[in-house]
């Protein structure tokens, strides 16, 4: 791994350019002299410390990878993990569906991209689609940390505002701090987005999984999933859902099975709120 120290005294001579990868000429393909893939991000000056607080931490399979910063001219110019595939909003606009168990993946896999965030103080403040790498075999990776956070739990309300509408959880429009749960309702948005593609749920299933999602994406922060980590259990504890019974005799059970399964999500879910902070 390059640390943010050693890179310092490099420039972009040590990359070639290959193309832009924004409108605003800020963030670039390039490549090193051994033809390793990079993206460089010019960054804004209230970027720079998390960038570097992010290429201090330990990489995350499931997290855009930060290799450290370098000075040019003046600006900082951030070195990040090119990774291969399309963002989840191009492959839905594409027409990608999902199956169930690829949907149950793909958000326990966000969740562990955000846990790995929080469990070092970072909030990312904008999952949404554009954010969200999606490759040829549905593995995803969540990117960008241009406005995420360092969480101190000092504040009234967020300093500056900052988000994407229809993803960003209310209180980041100035009504308190943005806490960890902001992400969650972010989660609990884009899992909404991927019960619109799913091909193969079932109806209980579907409707158990909205009650998640709603659950996320409650007004009142003290409302949601403490962590991104009970979403992720919740979701997984879905999968104890049965199809709707054939037959009348055998209407019962599946009611009292899931009525079980709903008591233990909210059981394991408590738990759970209560080792987060």
């Amino acid at each position: 791994m390059i640390l943010s120290s050693e890179v310092r005294v490099l420039s972009v001579e040590k990359y070639k350019i290959l193309r832009a990868l924004n409108t605003k000429g800020t963030v670039f393909l390039a490549q090193d002299v051994d033809a390793n893939r990079y993206v460089l991000k010019t960054l804004p000056s209230d970027s720079v410390s998390i960038y570097e607080r992010i290429a201090s931490l330990p990489s995350h399979s499931h997290s855009e990878r930060v290799f450290g910063c370098f000075e040019q001219d003046e600006d900082t110019v951030a070195i990040c993990e090119y990774i291969e595939g399309i963002t989840l909003c191009e492959a839905l606009e594409s027409g990608h569906t999902f199956s169930l168990k690829q949907i149950k993946k793909m958000i326990c896999d966000l969740c562990a991209a955000v846990e790995h965030l929080h469990k070092n103080s970072i909030i990312h403040r904008d999952i949404n689609p554009n954010n969200i790498i999606v490759d040829d075999k549905r593995d995803i990776k969540l990117i960008d940390y241009g406005i995420a956070r360092v969480y101190n739990g000092k504040k009234d309300n967020d300093t500056t505002i900052f988000g994407t509408e229809g993803y960003s959880a209310p209180e980041q429009y100035g009504f308190r701090e943005t806490r960890f749960t902001a992400d969650v309702y972010s989660i609990g948005m884009v899992l909404k987005l991927l019960l619109n593609s799913c091909e193969d749920a079932s109806a209980a299933q579907e409707v158990y999984l909205r009650k998640i999602a709603a659950r996320c994406t409650s007004f009142d922060p003290d409302r949601r999933y403490r962590s991104a980590g009970a979403v992720c259990l919740a979701v997984k504890r879905s999968g104890y859902m049965l199809p709707a019974a054939i037959g009348c005799a055998a209407i019962a059970f599946p009611v009292v099975f899931s009525l079980g399964v709903l008591s233990m999500t909210n059981d394991a879910d408590m738990r759970i709120d209560n080792s987060v902070v």
